[in-house]
């Protein structure tokens, strides 16, 4: 593969992604661009029960949906196996030839696989619409909309495009008043988020397609236009998000108010808000029966200051992500991405505040105590240029 063949693989890649850090995985479906195993069915028994809410289904038809269902899996999976198989058999024979034409054969042998798989699920609720009466069926755009949600939001990769107002607000488990107050807000919310997924979810495909082709010399311009393409549809439901998260945030109580922010941060910028290893520690020690009267003092203090600084510092950061997200360069991949400049010093000073405060807990705990902090079984530090000092550790307290 020469040199213009790999750039073209690796923006392929990032063509609809602001940053290759900050890629998670998603809830779409096969792609690249899906988050999800392309031989997983496409629907679970705990979506059907989902859908069966939403269309009202009674308890002959929600069994046969189920009956339904189990044996489109069982097709599915018989289906799946077989094409897993020979997808195994096909890349091993692309690694000993070397050959370029059967790379590509594999990439053609799972877009028709997908194709199958798609006539299948299309199948699958073909059949079960044909069981349900004329108003269950006006509401099957609900059930559309609430799939294209669960299933294709999470593929975003643009800060804040991947959060779920619905889930988020219901895991909340508002009171009775408190849910009317937002429920008008949210059925708008899904109307204008399901046409902002709809034209990004195309503005995908075409991206992907354009890609697609083997025989694509390698074209800046094109490259960059892709680029672009992806973050502005990227762009559109990250603000949709935005502006309806404020506006829930305005209906909600001062009790529950600053959870939903805290949830809605969290979700937007999971690379930023994660709990440190400082934050761990310090719960976990704060947790101790053994400590002294002046350990407990000196750890809750501890647990206080850090968080004020930490906050502080990941709200930062956050905002340096975001502004970095709506600037780059599609050439800026190649120049570390959004490790570099501002991000990189406002994460290095995040990371030296955590080491400072694991030291000064080591140095109040006894040694018996620091055996029970959590540890991680293997650590890989961010990579940046040849990676980290101390990249990997075994068994390290965090």
């Amino acid at each position: 593969m020469n040199k213009s063949q790999k750039v073209l693989g690796f923006v392929a890649g990032i063509a609809v992604s602001v940053s290759v850090a900050m890629a998670q995985p998603g809830g779409g479906r096969g792609g690249m661009f899906g988050g999800q195993n392309a031989f997983a069915p496409a629907v679970t028994p705990t979506e059907l029960e989902s859908y069966g809410e939403i269309l009202g289904l009674d308890d002959e038809q929600m069994q046969v949906a189920e009956i339904l269902l189990e044996g489109y899996i069982q097709q599915f999976q018989s289906k799946a196996n077989e094409a897993r198989s020979r997808m195994e058999r096909l890349t091993e024979e692309a690694r000993e030839t070397r050959d370029r034409e059967r790379w590509g054969a594999i990439g053609e042998f799972r877009r028709e696989f997908e194709a199958e798989g798609s006539k299948m699920e299309q199948t699958l609720f073909s059949d079960i619409r044909a069981v349900l009466t004329p108003e269950q069926n006006d509401r099957w755009e609900d059930v559309e909309r609430t799939r294209r949600r669960e299933r294709t939001l999470g593929t975003g990769r643009m800060s804040g495009e991947r959060v779920d107002l619905v889930r988020l607000t219901r895991e909340l488990e508002l009171n009775e008043s408190q849910t009317a107050d937002v429920r008008e807000v949210l059925a708008q919310y899904e109307l204008d988020l399901d046409r902002a997924l709809i034209k990004r979810n195309d503005a995908y495909a075409e991206i992907q397609g354009g890609f697609g082709g083997g025989g694509r010399g390698f074209d800046p311009e094109a490259m960059n236009a892709m680029f672009e393409k992806g973050r502005e549809a990227s762009s559109r439901v990250r603000d949709i998000n935005e502006r309806y998260s404020r506006q829930v945030a305005g209906l909600l109580g001062d009790d529950v108010r600053g959870q939903f922010e805290q949830r809605v941060r969290e979700a937007s910028f999971p690379q930023v808000y994660r709990e440190s290893r400082a934050q761990r520690s310090l719960t976990a020690a704060e947790g101790f029966e053994d400590l002294t009267a002046d350990q407990k003092e000196q750890i809750i203090a501890m647990k206080s200051r850090f968080s004020t600084e930490a906050s502080a510092m990941n709200d930062k950061l956050a905002r340096a992500w975001r502004e970095a997200e709506s600037t780059m360069e599609i050439r800026d991949m190649f120049r570390g991405g959004l490790e570099r400049g501002e991000i990189g010093e406002l994460r290095d000073s995040r990371d030296e505040l955590d080491g400072q405060y694991m030291e000064k807990l080591r140095g109040l705990l006894s040694e018996e105590q620091l055996d029970r902090l959590p540890r991680v079984e293997e650590r890989r530090d961010r990579q940046r240029g040849g990676g980290r000092q101390g990249g990997q550790r075994r068994g390290e307290i965090i």
